[in-house]
């Protein structure tokens, strides 16, 4: 394992975070732990080989101990038809092979025990005898969901076979060599259900009263601990709040916490919500840390001082939304929390640890929390990767090798999909010229980074520019990338990935003075008064976010707390830590917005994340490392002076399922006015003349109108390209602009950079 003992001074910058700790009878060399994520490698026709390399890079990369998605433990406890399910013969073959791999890779790894209840989307799932196979859970209510249907309630034959399923997974994972297991009480699932009023309306020994509610989650404790003994650890993932009107109460909350140590529970890993909650959890517009409170006060419950009934008490592990371990210090300072555990972050960057430990936080690449490449695709039975870094959960189709033979490529925009181009080109060891018109790299990203709750962006960014830099990238801001200049450069191929510019609209009175496409109007400024915006896909969305929400991360923090009624704030949010995170964001963003159409920095940016940077093949000079003033934020105005315009179609078309309601709750709680099923008859001095679908006009006022109608590929090279014979690949927003899609667009440009420079015959990397 790559962990450093607490003593070297790399890991002096985090000391409490770089400190050992003791985990029942393992002691592990640091605070964080790589948290359960379902990934979809788990049912890999591949003998576990995905798997094992996916965890093991993560590993490598500093992990300690890794936590297995939701393993089931038996097949009406699957989430879907894509979950391993411990004891069928394949499943236990692959998940072996993945834990040998953790093994010889140094680090330690952990089994979750998962039964959905409820949740269970269960087409196509049958057990060991091809029957099918449906969800079960404490009581007759069904789930929300599409592709769900109603569960059977479990009799008291069905609860004790249940239990005993736990314990027979449990005895199973530690025969395939898992050190530990985690069993998942939380997030809604089975466990969760039996514990809350709102799904289990029993009135037997299971349920009834708080007490028999909770008796389910011990006696499954129980029975995992007989199984394992105390040489294996067993943790409890159990939930720290429901954000379900009418479920378990913080007292419940607390007893259950005091009862599951008493049973036996090595540690208590603190989730949050279900799946089900109307309170965003994981989304970019949570703030960072906010549900710290929850686990500090499950950490209170198991150790409150003078009382001589309490157990003794065992570590807590915090998580959600934590992506930075100097956030993670200020956790650990508060002194109630003993590890956190971390899911997305170690996709987005498998050695986010040893960057850390290093005190290389540049160098990390930060989860900004889009949701867009793992949880959205795991919920709709997709191969889960990660927006900022596509090789994740992807190691074995994408292996990092060194090239024999470097050679010499050309990428035509710096935009996410030229950036992802260029580091992997180079990473492999060729020779790389990065070409942006704009005076700074990042493209779409750094426009995005300019909308409210997605600061984060700034962060790619940077750390991007950091490792192209690192790489020996030659990168050109405001330079040629001509036909002529690509041609005479001696490249051996070219990633073109040269993105997109706003629609323009046909609409009577579109060329009048106060009306500005969305990224002309933002990157010159918007003056005040009442805005219409004509588009309400993902890029309105994002305009109006930026119109009407603040644009201090601090302020919205508060906001949040009181826009859900959260308790007492917590340890870090009375601390320093907040405003400090804030302002590593502010200065993240501290280099020009950038413009293929002007040079100088502007004083406003575009929003939306979809593709990549742009190039218009004017001539300038190398990349300059110096911070530039960062735009000037946009005055923050009231929601009753925007109105959004949409003809048919969702609002928010294109924006992820776990954000896209989150945005659209934002704007309604802000006044937005928002209007669909309708046409544009023409824009006027006065504002936008619509016609409703029943026919009748209506004049919407407008000071400035901001058209936000989508985009269009920028491609001025590879028809040229092509006639020449240069060996080019076409990618991102230049390549199919017809949807916002970031996900898309940074596969592309990794698929890209293995096209032209494939990695047959080289050796692999250290």
């Amino acid at each position: 394992m790559s962990a450093l003992a607490p003593g070297d001074p790399t890991s002096a910058a985090l000391p409490l975070t770089f400190s050992p700790w003791r985990l029942g009878a393992l002691t592990l060399p640091h605070r964080v732990v790589t948290g359960s994520m379902h990934t979809g490698l788990e049912t890999l026709d591949d003998g576990g080989a995905a798997l094992g390399a996916y965890y093991t890079e993560r590993i490598r990369g500093g992990a300690a101990l890794v936590i297995t998605g939701g393993l089931a433990v038996s097949p009406e406890g699957c989430g879907a038809d894509d979950f391993s399910v411990l004891g069928d013969p394949v499943s236990d073959e692959r998940l072996r092979a993945a834990a040998a791999a953790v093994h010889e890779a140094g680090g330690l790894i952990a089994a979750q025990l998962f039964h959905a209840g409820r949740y269970a989307l269960l087409d196509g799932v049958t057990d060991a005898h091809g029957r099918a196979v449906h969800p079960v859970a404490p009581s007759a209510l069904q789930w929300r969901s599409r592709g769900s249907e109603l569960p059977e309630e479990l009799d008291e034959i069905g609860v004790l076979r249940v239990i005993d399923e736990f314990r027979r997974a449990a005895e199973r994972a530690v025969e395939l060599g898992f050190d530990a297991v985690e069993i998942m009480a939380s997030e809604g699932y089975l466990i969760n259900q039996f514990c809350s009023p709102v799904t289990n309306r029993r009135s037997d020994d299971w349920g009834g009263d708080a007490v028999r509610r909770r008796r389910f989650a011990v006696e499954v404790l129980r029975a995992v601990r007989r199984a394992v003994g105390f040489d294996v650890p067993v943790i409890v993932r159990m939930s720290g709040a429901d954000l379900v009107p009418g479920s378990t109460t913080p007292d419940e909350t607390a007893a259950l916490a005091r009862d599951l140590v008493r049973a036996g529970a090595d540690a208590l890993n603190v989730g949050i919500g279900w799946h089900e909650s109307v309170v965003p959890t994981v989304q970019a517009a949570v703030p960072h840390a906010v549900w710290l409170r929850f686990s500090e006060a499950v950490a209170v419950a198991i150790a409150l001082p003078g009382d001589p009934t309490a157990p003794t008490a065992v570590p807590v592990i915090a998580s959600n939304r934590l992506t930075d371990l100097r956030d993670v210090e200020q956790v650990l300072a508060g002194g109630a929390i003993t590890a956190v555990a971390l899911a997305r972050p170690f996709l987005a960057d498998p050695a986010i640890v040893d960057h850390s430990r290093q005190g290389r936080f540049d160098s990390v690449n930060s989860c900004i929390g889009c949701n867009q490449a793992c949880l959205d695709r795991s919920f709709v039975k997709q191969p889960v990767s990660c927006l900022v870094n596509p090789r994740a959960a992807t190691e074995t189709r994408y292996p990092l090798t060194m090239t024999t033979a470097p050679r010499r490529f050309a990428v035509v925009g710096g935009g996410p999909a030229g950036l992802v181009a260029a580091a992997d080109l180079a990473e492999r060891g060729h020779h790389v010229t990065l070409f942006e018109a704009a005076s700074a790299l990042g493209g779409q990203f750094r426009l995005a980074a300019q909308i409210p709750t997605k600061e984060d962006y700034a962060l790619t960014v940077a750390h991007y520019e950091r490792r192209l830099g690192a790489l020996g990238v030659r990168v050109e801001l405001g330079a040629a990338a001509t036909a002529e200049v690509l041609a005479s450069g001696g490249f051996d191929g070219v990633v073109l990935a040269s993105g997109v510019r706003p629609r323009t609209i046909d609409v009577p009175g579109a060329s009048l003075p106060h009306v500005r496409d969305y990224e002309t109007a933002l990157r010159e400024g918007v003056p005040a008064g009442r805005v219409v915006i004509i588009g309400g896909g993902g890029i309105g969305v994002d305009v109006a976010k930026y119109l009407v929400l603040s644009h201090d991360p601090v302020e919205r923090a508060r906001d949040f707390e009181r826009r859900f009624d959260l308790p007492g704030p917590s340890t870090f949010f009375e601390s320093a830590a907040l405003p400090q995170r804030a302002r590593r964001l502010e200065l993240a963003g501290r280099l020009p917005v950038g413009s293929a159409d002007d040079q100088d920095p502007p004083r406003a940016s575009t929003p939306s994340a979809d593709a990549d940077g742009s190039d218009d093949g004017r001539q300038g000079g190398a990349m300059t490392v110096a911070p530039a003033p960062a735009p000037a934020p946009a005055a923050t105005r009231p929601g009753s002076q925007v109105t959004l315009l949409r003809r048919s179609g969702r609002f928010g078309e294109g924006l992820g399922i776990t954000s896209r309601w989150v945005a659209l709750g934002e704007l309604r709680d802000a006044g937005v006015r928002m209007e669909s099923d309708l046409s544009y008859e023409r824009i006027t001095e006065e504002g936008v003349h619509i016609v409703h679908a029943d026919g009748t006009r209506e004049l919407v006022p407008a000071d400035v109108v901001l058209v936000c109608a989508g985009q269009v590929s920028h491609d001025p090279l590879s028809a040229e390209l092509r006639e020449r014979g240069i060996r080019h690949e076409l990618v991102g927003g230049a390549l199919d602009a017809t949807r916002v899609d970031a996900v898309r667009a940074t596969r592309q440009g990794l698929d890209a950079a293995r096209v032209l420079a494939p990695v047959a015959g080289a050796r692999r990397t250290a």
